[in-house]
């Protein structure tokens, strides 16, 4: 009796073993299918554009509205997924869950990384972008897909341009902006946060203050409007104008 038992035993875990290697035999095969069928495209260098980087990738990033599904032969594509260019040298690496990107970058012609997105969960997102020498281009900070950090660096590294809006999205903490040698173009400062009022000054290339005046954020308009008085100068600090504003309507203006 024990030996037929054992018999029975040693027949079955054959029997489960061989399901098994079939079974992943099968899943092996399909796989491969799957990749077989899977173009493989090289894209040319003109795929670059010249202010906007390479775009061809953004309607497949969910977090950002892309609404397009990238296709592995009759399926979606799942997994690292990787193109290339034409000379052979690495256009794309990504990250793609049933056919859109959760993790990606993209390269240069030359090599040098052209963008990098991370979706770090369902809120929170992060995007740089790189000038073709290397340096950061633009780096900015999503939540609940709304940028709420976003800064611009010219080709030297120099900062351009930089906001950051509150966490409710609503009003700027920071919104500044600065000329190619780091001199400052214009900043937007609070200046009482109860009434949500701003100063903004500009400047001219020089350094000298081009005007100044004040802004109150306007929550049913979702946008600021001019209040109170607006001083204008000229290049050598002269004072050349005034204007007077009640709730962004112009009521008077002095010139001098």
């Amino acid at each position: 009796m024990q030996h037929t038992l054992t018999d029975i035993n040693r027949t079955a875990k054959r029997v489960i073993l061989s399901l098994f290697i079939i079974a992943f035999h099968t899943i092996l095969v399909h796989a491969q299918l799957r990749k077989m069928d899977r173009p493989v495209i090289e894209y040319d260098e003109s795929i670059v554009d010249t202010t906007y980087g390479i775009l061809i990738y953004e309607n497949l990033n969910l977090y950002l509205d892309g609404d397009s599904t990238r296709m592995c032969g009759n399926y979606a594509c799942n997994n690292w997924q990787e193109d290339k260019y034409k000379s052979g040298v690495l256009l794309h690496k990504g990250f793609y869950v049933n056919g859109q990107l959760r993790v990606y970058k993209n390269y240069y012609p030359n090599g040098n990384l052209e963008r990098e997105f991370r979706n770090i969960d369902d809120i929170r997102a992060t995007l740089t972008l790189y000038h073709v020498n290397g340096n950061i281009k633009s780096d900015v900070k999503y939540t609940k897909g709304e940028a709420q950090e976003w800064r611009d660096y010219y080709e030297n590294g120099q900062l351009e341009y930089e906001e950051v809006f509150t966490r409710k999205m609503t009003w700027h903490e920071v919104k500044r902006s600065f000329y190619r040698d780091g001199s400052p173009q214009y900043a937007q400062e609070l200046l009482n946060k109860k009434k949500l009022t701003f100063t903004r000054t500009e400047y001219h290339s020089n350094g000298t203050k081009k005007l100044e005046g004040q802004l109150r954020y306007d929550s049913s308009m979702g946008d600021y409007i001019k209040i109170d008085k607006w001083v204008y100068f000229d290049e050598s600090g002269k004072k050349i104008k005034e204007e007077a504003y009640k709730e962004n309507l112009l009521v008077n203006t002095v010139e001098f």
